[in-house]
């Protein structure tokens, strides 16, 4: 079938470590495989990706202000470092489609940490650079136009990973049209799996389809239990469209559908699991499409691994000088630069402004004070109201003199955004998988961690760091800090301790995740495609233009 489009596209993802390219074909598929007739479907199919490891965002202009730049910025110069890119882009796309093939090049929170006046400056001499390469025959992408060169608001990007997530998943078609199994009997038959567990008692042993035992999260003990939930197929009738957690080094997004199946609280006791004499009660709330004014999506500027590592760093950094302060004031001689740091292996030792970081790693500590930035984005000001804030309860005067039942819980509010409930399942990405898969990697090869992944609970995961980050550094892990993970750089390896506490403090206590649940998929790879956003924006601009060109040519689908 000939679409009047390119079935070529590029998008080229620049984060705060780099930029990746990457390449999407768009193919219609038969509709059976003894028929040569093109289907209406179409499979987004990735071609291939490449890398160039400095950040746009290192081009910025000196000064805090762009007034105070007196020398433009280089456009060859800036251009240049993303020409390997393309060129890998020339090969992998036949050159026919070159002049067509859309390109896009977005920036996410590394770039929306600088001014907008320096984005523009940079994004201005990127396009500049690459329109004098393309003279040259250098750049072979013609097509490519300055609006196409821009940054990706926090929201679209969490939401352009839930559409990568559902696509994979095959909750969504390329189109973004939800696809509904229509065969009644079988959901019915999903459903019973679901909500029926065979267990084995006699042994102690789980004979459920993945042979798991789960936990029993009021004791952190581990054996049988009716909370765990299949994976085998995501069926949208059940579960509605699926979420998505993405972290990088800069910000962090959660994003999921506000609709859903309405759960009483009995379920909600019961972990989200609904009864089988419930299950036909149940009214479904099933869209025709993915439309993003239906998902609930936020992203978390300085919430990113990096940014929240330093921002902690900083409130120590702090709290050491006011001690210090206070020291002199009243004459006593401390000269000690030393910080005790619960959120890195025991014994690493790393300078930061001046002082020596020294790792204690204790897990329980470690989430205490990862728990006092949580709730507010603000700069630091007053550290006891801040702390205060983040108290699970909020007692007040007046409850305190009545009935204490009803004490109020305090909502935990990340960044102050007040979250709608949860609902559905989620698709953990990007360095939530990096990350906790270390975790499971590194833990005791007995930890049913390694049982339960990719949908490990967060009770299980909390219990697993106690250990993890309980790790020596010298004799231990600088030992093998060059292959201890598949995924994890020897330099990025002694900040694994705190971004898994953060993830999995976050998860708990900022977003609400129920300890005992098994919502979440830390994923990479589904099918073979890795799980990301720039697939997402590719599928939502394929899908905005067949309905646009479908609108034109007068087609009723």
């Amino acid at each position: 079938m000939n679409y009047p489009f390119s079935n070529e596209r590029k998008v080229i993802d620049v984060g705060s470590t780099g930029s990746r390219l990457h390449i999407f074909e768009l193919v219609a598929t038969a509709a059976s495989e003894s028929s040569d007739a093109p289907d209406t479907r179409i499979k987004c199919l990735r071609r291939g990706s490449s890398k160039a490891w400095t950040p746009l965002s290192a081009f910025a202009p000196n000064g805090d202000a762009v007034n105070e730049q007196t020398e433009p910025l280089n456009s060859t110069h800036v251009a240049h470092h993303m020409l390997p890119l393309f060129d890998y882009a020339s090969i992998i796309i036949p050159p026919v489609f070159h002049p067509t093939t859309p390109v896009r090049i977005a920036a996410t929170a590394g770039m929306r940490l600088l001014p907008l006046e320096q984005q523009s400056l940079i994004y201005d001499a990127l396009y500049e650079g690459l329109s004098e390469q393309q003279q040259l025959g250098q750049f072979t992408f013609t097509g490519l136009k300055r609006e196409d060169i821009f940054t990706l608001d926090g929201e679209r990007e969490g939401f352009f990973g839930a559409v990568a997530a559902n696509y994979l998943r095959g909750v969504i078609d390329a189109e973004l049209k939800v696809i509904v199994d229509s065969d009644a009997d079988e959901l019915d038959s999903l459903m019973e799996e679901i909500v029926t567990e065979d267990v084995a008692t006699d042994s102690g042993l789980c004979t459920n389809k993945f042979g798991m035992c789960e936990q029993n999260a009021e004791n952190v003990l581990f054996g049988p239990s009716h909370h765990y939930v299949p994976q085998s197929k995501h069926d949208v009738r059940i579960h509605g469209p699926l979420g998505a957690l993405d972290m990088g080094g800069s910000s962090t997004q959660i994003v999921y559908r506000r609709k859903g199946v309405q759960i009483d609280d009995a379920t909600l006791q019961n972990n989200g699991v609904i009864p089988e004499n419930e299950l036909e009660n149940i009214d479904y709330d099933v869209p025709s499409h993915l439309h993003d004014d239906e998902f609930f999506s936020v992203s978390y500027l300085s919430y990113g691994a990096d940014q929240f590592r330093e921002r902690l760093w900083d409130l120590w950094v702090y709290e050491a000088q006011q001690k210090a302060n206070h020291h002199a004031t009243n004459n006593i001689n401390d000269n000690k630069n030393v910080i005790l740091n619960p959120c890195s292996f025991v014994g690493y030792e790393i300078e930061y402004k001046g002082y020596i970081l020294l790792g204690t790693g204790n897990a329980i500590q470690c989430s205490e004070q990862v728990n006092r930035l949580i709730p507010y984005h603000d700069d630091i000001i007053d550290l006891d109201e801040l702390y205060d804030e983040n108290k699970a309860v909020e007692v007040d005067s007046n409850q305190l003199e009545g009935d204490k039942s009803k004490l109020t819980p305090k909502k935990k509010l990340v960044g102050g955004v007040e979250h709608p409930p949860l609902r559905g399942k989620f698709y953990g990405m990007s360095l939530y998988f990096f990350t906790l898969d270390c975790l499971r990697e590194l833990s005791d090869p007995d930890h049913p961690i390694h049982l339960s992944w990719p949908t490990p609970s967060i009770e299980e995961l909390s219990h697993a760091l106690d250990t993890f980050c309980a790790r020596r550094w010298q004799g231990d892990l600088e030992e093998v800090q060059h292959e201890a993970h598949e995924h994890t750089r020897a330099e990025v390896l002694p900040h694994r301790c705190i971004e898994a506490v953060y993830m999995v403090t976050l998860l708990r206590d900022g977003f609400g995740f129920h300890p005992s649940s098994r919502d979440i998929t830390f994923i990479q790879h589904v099918e073979g495609n890795e799980v990301e956003w720039s697939l997402g924006l590719a599928l939502y601009e394929f899908a905005a233009e067949r309905k646009r060109l479908t609108s034109q040519s007068g087609i009723v689908e």
